[in-house]
């Protein structure tokens, strides 16, 4: 995607911004009473699922929006609507053609999910933005040579998204390990001075978001006992993927989650037994460690079927959702994950063999640690975006090789 200057581009960065706007505020406006969406947005801190940077950020928009519920409401849906302007941006740093890049930016616009996300999971909605922002720092960081400052917006970048996802730690050390092997080989080859620069400069970019988490480990260890890098729920969810009833529920689709086990089942007596939340969460890692080292088939068994249903083309929850909301997720999926297929091959064949590999270390090294620990539409949802680019980078492919086809 070809720009001649800076305004030019905000212009087309504002427009891919109202476009995501427009179909968020269009179906809150329409639905949002009836998906009960007030009480999430309110109620969040009655959710488990919030993590730090979350609940700063709710604190923040309630503050200035005054206690108005519809203000405060209207705010997430000005941050959520950003993931139009960062794929563009993600689209043109990856140098996807003009067409795809706008394709791309219609599809996280209209994505039934993503546009549902906006009145229903707030923080979902906001985790796809960050995620996004945050592979966009590290692609801008390469094509601007490793330029420090991008390599310090990187590392607070991914400490910012830590506190927001602590899953996405996964990726987070699979880029830099990718990055720095990248490195080490130009270093090498060419024995540059440049070279060992930029060597130099991933290790500190390295270096400044360790340091970013062992202060965060401090102030853990200081606020509540524990020198923790996590909120204490990594258990938990190690335990909700790792139990006697996994293999039950795992193959139902009239849950919300594998969570409808604590839900029926309750939690086990000892980890219920400890009031500190953080040595409930060791109790509940323990139990599961020793049940998947207890049961290594099963669990094997169980971690295939948990990563199924994460790349799965049915909800959760089909059996108990209206015909029209289960045909709006499944056939978009379907259809994107074939012309993503596509998009993979064009991309592979047409050299953008670098693009290429970030996007598929980014979608594996966030998905895998699901099949251990349990795998959600919702989580998966955070990388859609991913998924959406590679499908519209084909279907711009198939579409030019077909006019060409058509023009001999």
């Amino acid at each position: 995607m070809v720009l001649t200057s800076k305004n030019g581009l905000w212009k087309l960065l504002f427009w891919a911004w109202i476009i995501c706007l427009i179909p968020r505020v269009a179906v809150f406006s329409l639905f949002g009473e009836f998906s009960n969406s007030n009480n999430v947005f309110l109620d969040a801190s009655n959710c488990g699922y919030q993590y730090p940077l979350y609940n700063s950020l709710s604190f923040l928009l309630w503050t200035v929006s005054y206690n108005q519920p519809l203000i405060y409401i209207g705010l997430f849906l000005l941050i959520q609507s950003l993931v139009g302007p960062l794929v563009l941006l993600l689209c043109r740093l990856f140098n996807f053609p003009s067409t795809a890049s706008w394709l791309s930016v219609f599809g996280v616009a209209f994505l039934p999910y993503y546009v549902s996300v906006a009145a229903r999971q707030p923080q979902v909605g906001f985790t796809i933005v960050m995620f996004c922002a945050w592979l966009v720092s590290f692609v801008a960081w390469i094509k601007n040579g490793f330029n420090q400052r991008l390599g310090f917006l990187f590392s607070l970048m991914s400490f910012s998204l830590l506190l927001l996802r602590p899953n996405a730690i996964s990726s987070i050390v699979v880029l830099y390990l990718y990055i720095l092997g990248r490195t080490f080989i130009g270093s090498s080859k060419g024995k540059t001075l440049k070279a060992w620069e930029d060597v130099t400069r991933v290790f500190t970019s390295i270096a400044c978001f360790a340091l970013l988490c062992s202060i965060l480990v401090l102030l853990n260890f200081f606020s509540h006992g524990h020198p923790s890098l996590f909120t204490p729920n990594s258990g938990y969810n190690l335990y909700i993927g790792n139990n006697a009833w996994v293999s039950e529920y795992v193959k139902r689709y009239d849950i919300l989650s594998l969570e409808d086990i604590v839900r029926d089942h309750g939690l086990p007596p000892e980890a219920l037994a400890e009031t500190n939340l953080y040595k409930r969460d060791n109790i509940l890692k323990k139990i599961a460690l020793e049940y998947a080292t207890t049961n290594p088939v099963l669990t094997l068994k169980n971690s295939v079927l948990k990563y199924l249903r994460y790349w799965d083309f049915r909800m959760e929850d089909y059996e108990m959702n209206h015909l029209f909301w289960n045909l709006a997720y499944t056939i978009p999926y379907i259809t994107m994950m074939i012309f993503a297929a596509a998009g993979i091959v064009f991309a592979f064949k047409q050299g953008q063999h670098s693009q290429l590999t970030i996007l598929i270390l980014v979608l594996a090294s966030y998905s895998l640690p699901h099949a251990f620990f349990f795998g959600m539409i919702r989580m998966r949802m955070v990388t859609e975006f991913l998924l959406i680019m590679l499908a519209a980078y084909g279907m711009n492919s198939l579409t030019g090789k077909m006019t060409k086809t058509l023009v001999k």
